[in-house]
C-alpha cells in the first residue's frame, strides 16, 4: 500500500516537474508478530526502525502505562534482546539496515550490546547524543585493540567458569580454567559480564561453566551474542559439577566429543 501511495506522489511531482530525491521506505518492528516474519518483511522494504517501547509491551504483555505494572516492565529481558538480535540478523540477511527507536536507544547499559549486534542506527534525544557518541568510540577503540589481540596465536580450547571465594579460584586456575567470573553470595553475573570473559579469552573454542542454574540462561544469551568463536555452555548447576566436568577434558578430542564428555560428566 505504501508503495502504491509513494508511486502516485512521484507520479504527481512528475507531472508538475517537481525534482525529488530517492526516498527509503522502511517499516516499524514494534510487535513479535513482526518480529517472527521479519525475514519476509525485509524483502519489501529499504531499513527496519525497532520501536522497542511497544515491542517490549507486547513481548512480555505489560500495558507500560499502567503504574501498577511497571515493576514487570524490563526492557533488557533477555525475550526482548533476542527480539532485536533476530530482527537485526533478518536485516542484513536481506541487505538493509536496521536501528533503534525508542527509549532503549538512549540506555547506556545496552549501547555496546546494541554495538556486538550489529545494531546500525541509534535513535536518540539531543541530549543523549555525546554519551552515547562516546561510547560507541570508546568501543571502537576496544575493537581495535581486540582486532590486534587476534593477531596473537589463538588457541584450540579455553575455559570461564563462575565460582565464589578465593579457595576455589585458585582450584579452578589450578586446574585451566583462563578466565573467573567472581559470582559473589548470590552467583548472578550478567550477560554482559559473560560476554567480558568470552571476550578476554582468546581461544576458538570457549566453554563456559555457570555452575549455577540460575546463570545458565546469562551464558546463553552471551553465546547468542557472539559470532567471532564457538562457545559452549556446560549447563553445570554447582560448583563441584563444573570441577568435575573440567577434569573429564580431554585435550586431543573435538570440541563436540569433549562437550559430550564434559555433559556426561
Amino acid at each position: 500500500e505504501i508503495k502504491k501511495i509513494c508511486n502516485e506522489i512521484k507520479v504527481e511531482l512528475d507531472e508538475a516537474n517537481i525534482p525529488y530525491g530517492d526516498v527509503q521506505l522502511g517499516l516499524m518492528i514494534e510487535t513479535p508478530a513482526a518480529v517472527m516474519i521479519s525475514d519476509y518483511l525485509a524483502k519489501e522494504v529499504d531499513f527496519f526502525s525497532i520501536g522497542t517501547n511497544d515491542l517490549t509491551q507486547y513481548t512480555l504483555a505489560i500495558d507500560r502505562q499502567n503504574p501498577k505494572l511497571s515493576a514487570f516492565y524490563d526492557s533488557h529481558h533477555p525475550a526482548v534482546l533476542r527480539m532485536i538480535q533476530m530482527v537485526v540478523e533478518n536485516a542484513h540477511k536481506h541487505g538493509i539496515w536496521a536501528g533503534i527507536c525508542g527509549e532503549l536507544g538512549a540506555d547506556v547499559e545496552l549501547t555496546d550490546t546494541f554495538l556486538k549486534m550489529g545494531v546500525d542506527e541509534l535513535s536518540v534525544a539531543p541530549g543523549a547524543v555525546l554519551p552515547i557518541r562516546k561510547l560507541i568510540r570508546d568501543a571502537e577503540k576496544i575493537a581495535k585493540q581486540e582486532k590486534a589481540k587476534e593477531k596473537a596465536e589463538q588457541k584450540e580450547y579455553g575455559f570461564i567458569a563462575v565460582s565464589i571465594g578465593d579457595g576455589l579460584n585458585e582450584v579452578f586456575r589450578e586446574i585451566g580454567v583462563d578466565y573467573i567470573i567472581e559470582g559473589g553470595q548470590t552467583m548472578n553475573p550478567s550477560t554482559d559480564d559473560m560476554l567480558t570473559a568470552i571476550d578476554e579469552v582468546n581461544a576458538k573454542h570457549v566453554y563456559i561453566f555457570p555452575n549455577n542454574k540460575n546463570i545458565t540462561l546469562a551464558a546463553n544469551q552471551a553465546k547468542s551474542l557472539v559470532k567471532d568463536k564457538e562457545v559452549i555452555v556446560i549447563p553445570t548447576k554447582t560448583v563441584p559439577q563444573g570441577i568435575t566436568a573440567i577434569i573429564n577434558f580431554i585435550p586431543d578430542a573435538s570440541a563436540i566429543d569433549n562437550e559430550a564428555a564434559m555433559l556426561d560428566a
